[in-house]
């Protein structure tokens, strides 16, 4: 655990304006903590996607196939060539309704809310 949040410190102190936020569940003062979900957006990514994006953000989560499990989930964007435009990355235990809030909370903190930005998202579920 303690290597998830060393890199989590890194990508902030390396890539200023960057975000990576680590949740994780402790059953008890004792326990040690168990890796729950991660969130990463690097600043450079979100700054052009925001000078020059288009307002349609696609949403997707996937099965990891890694020995601990777990769903990727990822915000997209289109650039303005029209190609896809990665934005952030998270990994959570389960898609469910509590994870993906979780996700657009933060990425909504990160891109801007969609009252001000005319935000379209686009998901299959």
């Amino acid at each position: 655990m303690h290597r998830l949040w060393d890199y989590c410190e890194m990508i902030r102190r390396q890539n200023h304006g960057s975000t990576a936020l680590l949740k994780v569940e402790r059953t008890s003062l004792n326990t040690a903590p168990v890796f729950q979900r991660m969130f990463v957006m690097c600043h450079a990514q979100v700054r052009g996607f925001l000078v020059g994006y288009r307002p349609i953000t696609g949403l997707d989560a996937c099965h990891l196939k890694i020995p601990f499990g777990g769903q990727g989930m990822f915000a997209i964007g289109k650039d303005a060539n029209e190609q896809m435009y990665p934005l952030v990355v998270a990994v959570v235990e389960a898609e469910c309704k509590d994870s993906w809030l979780w996700f657009l909370d933060n990425l909504l903190v990160v891109i801007g809310r969609p009252e001000v930005k005319e935000w379209t998202f686009i998901s299959d579920g």
